[in-house]
């Protein structure tokens, strides 16, 4: 069982957190639940044509191999089945927008068929993955992907998002118990609603509901923590392909 991850070099990391590998075909149980992150994620299983819709109080709902899994203010429940070869990106929190045809907050607490964003070369970027033998040449691939997507679109509309965005980004992350977002508001310019409303369709969610699910944990996790935190538990022999802090 093994699990890798890696940060990408810029421009790359200015919209993508991390690129992550996790092969595990014997796990211990059939499910795992997954706290929120406020955090957009793609994911692509290798293994088999389909992945788990697994929800509470309902059986198992098989669902496209890849998937958009849009940032979530509510837990998830994974089967610990997809997990035989699996490849997935976790943007940040505005970085998903550069690589979807809507609104970020039209995504939120849903799950996605990858080729309803990104037509066709989601089939074929998932056919690439398959026939490659090692996951750093995978996840080489997956980044390769990203970046060749992102090239044509930063010199032909110049920045993505706005810079109250990416303000409000940094200051609740310094501060998250401490800002209200009506103070973080009022330090971009803008009325509370104007600022709320462009903060959800950029990152996904709410202001509001963002700042409780980021500050859960300071010990905050990041998505890609909480990823390898549940393999740990499963087993699995985690490595990390450039450095970054593990989380304890």
């Amino acid at each position: 069982m093994l699990y890798l991850e890696s940060v990408p070099a810029p421009p790359l990391s200015e919209f993508v957190q991390t690129l992550w590998y996790a092969q595990a075909r014997e796990v211990r149980h059939r499910r795992e639940r997954v706290l929120p992150s406020g955090r957009v994620q793609v994911i692509l299983n290798l293994e088999r044509d389909f992945l788990t819709d697994c929800r509470e109080g309902r059986g198992k709902l098989l669902t496209s191999p890849a998937l958009v899994v849009g940032a979530r203010s509510v837990y998830e429940i994974v089967d610990t089945s997809d997990v035989a070869d699996l490849i997935g990106v976790v943007f940040q929190p505005s970085g998903f927008g550069i690589f979807a045809r809507d609104a970020v907050d039209l995504f939120s607490n849903r799950s996605i068929d990858l080729r309803d964003t990104w037509g066709a070369s989601a089939h074929s970027l998932r056919q690439r993955l398959r026939e490659l033998e090692t996951p750093q040449a995978k996840i080489r691939c997956l980044e390769n992907f990203l970046l060749s997507w992102i090239a044509p679109r930063l010199t032909r509309h110049g920045p993505w998002g706005s810079a109250e965005v990416a303000f409000a980004l940094r200051a609740f992350d310094q501060a998250p118990s401490v800002l209200s977002v009506r103070d973080v508001a009022r330090r971009t310019g803008w009325s509370e609603r104007r600022f709320s409303q462009v903060f959800r369709e950029q990152v996904g969610l709410t202001p509001k509901t963002l700042v409780p699910d980021t500050a859960l944990s300071t010990g905050r996790e990041s998505t890609a923590c909480r990823n390898r935190r549940a393999l740990v538990r499963a087993g699995a022999r985690v490595r990390l392909l450039r450095p970054i802090a593990f989380c304890e």
